[in-house]
């Protein structure tokens, strides 16, 4: 049942970061990334953008081995209330 409800949790925080790009933001609907109107300078948008994705999957951290982190990042359950 897990693997079940992480799939569905991946399919809908990946809707949710293309209907943010997409729908809310406006961007990429054409061959250029950003809309032809913008209020700030473009690297704020891709910063932006990248930043939503991590924050997005942040929920992830807590289902990763312990053994793929750094011994010098700290425990997981640190690093999951920072990024929430």
């Amino acid at each position: 049942l897990k693997p079940v409800v992480i799939g569905i949790s991946v399919v809908a925080t990946t809707y949710s970061y293309v209907w943010d790009i997409l729908m809310d933001w406006g961007l990429c609907r054409d061959a250029r990334l950003l809309r032809s109107q913008i209020l700030y300078p473009a690297k704020y948008y891709y910063v932006c953008a990248v930043t939503n994705l991590l924050l997005r999957f942040a929920w992830v951290i807590p289902f990763l081995s312990k053994d793929i982190w750094p011994h010098w990042f700290g425990d997981i359950e640190f690093i999951t209330l920072f990024l929430c």
